[in-house]
């Protein structure tokens, strides 16, 4: 990492940049200097994130294409730790890159190569928007003496147009709870009093410029809590605050903490309660989710195990979220049982617009965290049918000369064994992808032995020689047929032919690509330990 100064310029702030090219980093780090900045630069994408843990810049220029931690990567990390505008720097040509790092969050994109007086405007354009959009501070503080200290629980308020239940919460809040205690409003851009209602509590105020959504707001308190434990707790003033204390003191032994509600659910509207009963069910059924209310808007966690969750979830959906990953990295959820009031204010979640986004993410996750259910199980049953489909059309054969049935049947099995075959090692590698990225934090032993199974070296031997027979003795029985040696048309023997033949084929690519997924997870996951181990080999053989 390099960092300069340009004493004998005006400062016009301090600029990081991120490219793992030397020549492009000295480039600009001369032309921004020329413009008046201090300019710092780094060389990876964990380089900067070293250097801003101990420093803050005005903006940052970073690239995509980078070994280790690509840009996109860096990016994110950057945004959980700080909130410094960011611009996209690449030569990557494809437009899909542009639009996901936006969408990621970035305030700018430019490809290189670049006009150097274009990037200039774009790095000015985008410090003064948000040196602007900084002058009416996000985050307020009603009582800045809160700060001194740190706290032991954060409990974050979203709120979206809550100007009349808001108060009455905040009321009760501060009622209950003492000086370990930081409360966080987020306003989500709200259109009505909700913010001037927050600056009248001793509570913290972060706020969005525009509405993002429930899951936008968690994250964004999550991100500004300092407590060790993090409640969430709705505007609405339907959820009981007494209850605070209770979760927050689960917390000290449970990794997580949810408000099940059990009374007065009548409050209730009841086309909510009947999509919790069908969103629990879903969950429970498809990513394997142990509890109950899992849905609710009262709950918490130690502030380390959600921020090991990555939420990525803007809207209602953000708890099915949780769960779904929390059950993947093996947090266990304690449960504590709590009344449910009527709502004050105008109700925000839409049943069917909101639902069919709350079931879309449960599905989604599902691809992900759940590959079991989604896709191993299914692809061994089709497997199994086949396998019936099979045998039953060698009792016919045993009975009926009649070919075009059997010639039907076959492409029917085969298309059934095919798609069996595919879902199970597909649904494997899922699990290998997600072990390797971090999405689980525990192995599912079924999968693994049938991971094992499939990538073994007699595995792949008996694929080779299942092929190798169908081969075979399809040719044989074909030659046959055209010297008129054999009665191709009568034999349901080819049948069996072909089905050895495709399993073969299915057992042997998936074993390939197993194999080759595995010894990828292993340089994913133990480059550190290997590091390690040269090291320690190098300064034994020094003293030595």
């Amino acid at each position: 990492m390099n960092a300069s100064d340009n004493s004998h310029s005006k400062k016009n702030g301090q600029l990081l940049i991120v490219d793992d090219d030397e020549d492009t980093c000295r480039l600009l780090e001369l032309f921004f200097q020329a413009a008046g900045y201090t300019v710092i630069t780094a060389n990876s994408g964990r380089e900067a994130l070293t250097f801003l843990e101990s420093s803050t810049q005005d903006a940052v220029i970073l690239d995509i294409m980078m070994p280790e931690i690509d840009g996109l990567m860096t990016f994110t990390e950057i945004r959980r730790r700080c909130d410094v505008p960011i611009l996209f720097l690449t030569a990557y040509e494809s437009k899909d890159i542009a639009v996901q790092a936006l969408r990621l969050g970035g305030n700018d994109f430019m490809r290189k190569p670049f006009y150097p007086g274009e990037l200039l405007a774009r790095v000015e354009r985008m410090i003064k928007n948000y040196a602007h959009s900084r002058s009416s501070p996000e985050i307020q503080e009603s009582n800045p003496a809160e700060r001194m200290g740190t706290p032991e629980v954060s409990i974050v308020i979203p709120a979206y147009n809550e100007e009349n239940g808001l108060p009455l919460v905040l009321r009760a809040v501060f009622g209950v709870l003492d000086d370990t205690y930081e409360v966080i409003v987020v306003d989500d851009g709200s259109s009505d009093q909700t913010a001037v209602v927050a600056t009248k509590f001793p509570c913290r105020l972060v706020r969005h410029p525009v509405n993002r959504g429930k899951g936008a707001a968690l994250r964004t308190g999550l991100m500004n809590a300092r407590g060790k434990k993090v409640i969430f707790l709705d505007a609405d003033n339907t959820y009981p605050v007494s209850a605070i204390p209770t979760l927050a003191h689960y917390l000290d032994n449970d990794k997580l903490v949810r408000g099940i509600r059990m009374f007065n659910q009548l409050n209730m509207p009841l086309i909510n309660r009947v999509g919790n009963i069908l969103f629990d069910t879903v969950i429970k059924f498809i990513n394997l989710v142990e509890g109950g209310d899992m849905l609710s808007g009262m709950y918490g966690g130690q502030r380390n195990v959600l921020q090991a969750l990555h939420l990525e979830a803007e809207g209602f959906d953000i708890e099915a979220e949780i769960c779904v990953k929390a059950k993947a990295k093996g947090f266990h959820f304690a449960s504590v049982p709590i009344s449910y009031s009527q709502r004050v204010g105008e109700k925000k979640l839409n049943a069917f617009h909101d639902g069919f986004r709350i079931l879309y993410r449960i599905m989604q996750l599902a691809v992900s965290y759940s590959p079991l259910i989604t896709f191993i199980y299914p692809g061994l049953a089709l497997i199994v049918i086949g396998l019936i489909g099979l045998f039953m059309e060698q009792i016919q054969q045993l009975h009926s000369t009649n070919m075009p049935l059997a010639m039907n049947s076959l492409f029917l099995i085969g298309a059934v064994e095919t798609l069996g075959a595919q879902l199970l090692v597909f649904g494997t590698a899922v699990y290998e992808a997600g072990m390797a990225y971090g999405l689980r934090g525990q192995a599912n032993k079924r999968i693994d032995k049938i991971s094992q199974l499939l990538s073994t070296r007699p595995s792949m031997l008996t694929g080779v020689a299942m092929a190798a027979t169908g081969v075979f003795g399809l040719l044989w029985e074909s030659i046959g047929w055209l010297l008129g040696i054999g009665t191709f048309e009568k034999t349901g023997f080819m049948i069996f032919l072909s089905y050895l033949l495709l399993i073969g084929i299915q057992i042997v690519s998936a074993g390939i690509f197993l194999s080759a997924l595995k010894g990828l997870n292993r340089i994913i996951l133990e480059p550190e330990n290997e590091v390690k181990a040269v090291q320690t080999s190098s300064l034994a053989e020094m003293g030595d």
